[in-house]
């Protein structure tokens, strides 16, 4: 998976300290994915749903 901007969950977390760990814990693991589907997906992120006509 790509993610688009790194630098706007910096711009938030430098705000919100307490959201740091967790943004990045979950860029990194996005960043090293290789998820096929939303089943995949749903296997690391139970709660994850599809947004937008897809």
């Amino acid at each position: 998976m790509v993610v688009i901007s790194k630098r706007k969950l910096i711009e938030f977390y430098e705000h919100e300290p307490r959201a740091k760990e967790p943004l990045l814990k979950w860029y990194y693991e996005t960043e090293l994915s290789d998820w096929k589907n939303l089943n995949e997906i749903k296997q690391t992120f139970n709660s994850v749903d599809y947004v937008g006509n897809d």
